[in-house]
């Protein structure tokens, strides 16, 4: 069985580093509406389950909303809390876990079958898929399959350091480059590229509809 975790951090400390253009509220609500395009694209793809972590409220009752796992962690930095999330999926039976964080809200639901027939399909019984980000310094989703022996170690250069972490425990692995995949959302010039490329269907497009414009032109 396979299963989609996206960690959420508390709401309160989403995405700091737009504090020049949003405020606290705001910057909450842009991780909400990236994670709501995530979610409908996981519900188009094939995996079986789907859990947030996260400690924040809204987070939970979001996951509820939508039917899905919620797992309280309690505040626990990323790799802590992708760690307890990897126990959880072991206990439930999981096989497969693929990991995404929550500022990749162009994911379609063929980036999570592609990445799903490379697992299925790998010619070990461990393989590993790893999408970097644009600047190939951090990683925007891990594929594991087992998953239980891995070291998460998101942060500071997370590509080359989960390259290493899954070639170290023998792991057949496979690169996935995808523009939907790699722009994640950190800097004023990502919500500027993401603004330009983002379809104008999505939860989050609206969302900056709304808010960017006026944000942008006060700076």
């Amino acid at each position: 069985m396979s299963l989609a975790v996206i960690p959420v951090k508390n709401l309160k400390n989403s995405k700091s580093r737009l504090s020049m253009i949003m405020d606290d509220e705001a910057r909450a609500n842009l991780t909400l509406t990236m994670l709501m395009d995530e979610l409908r694209a996981l519900e188009e793809a094939p995996i079986e389950r789907i859990a947030i972590v996260s400690s924040d409220k809204k987070v939970e009752s979001l996951a509820y909303e939508y039917g899905l796992e919620f797992i309280y962690d309690n505040g626990l930095p990323l790799n802590e809390s992708l760690k307890l999330a990897s126990s959880w999926a072991l206990e439930k039976g999981m096989q497969t876990m693929i990991i995404l964080p929550v500022d990749i809200p162009l994911i379609e639901a063929e980036d999570i079958e592609a990445i799903s027939e490379i697992i299925s399909l790998g010619c070990s019984r461990s393989t590993a898929v790893i999408a970097p980000c644009r600047r190939f310094d951090g990683t925007n989703l891990l594929a594991l399959k087992p998953f239980n022996d891995f070291v998460f170690r998101f942060g500071k250069d997370s590509y080359r350091q989960h390259l290493y972490e899954a070639a170290s425990l023998g792991f057949e692995v496979y690169v996935y480059l995808s523009e939907t995949v790699s722009l994640d959302v950190d800097t004023v010039d990502d919500l500027l590229h993401l603004y330009r490329k983002i379809d104008h269907s999505r939860f989050t497009f609206s969302f900056l509809e709304k808010v960017l414009k006026e944000s942008i032109s006060q700076i």
